[in-house]
């Protein structure tokens, strides 16, 4: 099975993990998918202090396969 790197990007920032061994690109897609929500939900509140994330996935190769992106932005009517 071919192998899948799954970057995180965020304000303090790039992770990557182990290499996953997945059987093909579209299962690396989906993976991705639910990657990104459980580790944004685990991230719990501290998105926003950057306001940016990425979850980045590339072959063995370094070649990028897919990309999650997430921006937030909060009103300016919005008081803290």
């Amino acid at each position: 099975m071919p192998n899948f790197y799954f970057a995180v990007t965020d304000g303090s920032g790039t992770e990557t993990g182990e290499p996953v061994d997945l059987p093909n690109i579209a299962k690396a897609k989906s993976e991705a998918v639910i990657m990104a929500g459980q580790m944004l939900k685990d991230l719990d509140g501290r998105f926003w202090a950057a306001g940016h994330w990425r979850l980045e996935v590339t072959d063995a190769t370094g070649l990028m396969i897919c990309a999650i992106d997430v921006d937030g932005a909060t009103s300016p009517a919005v008081k803290d």
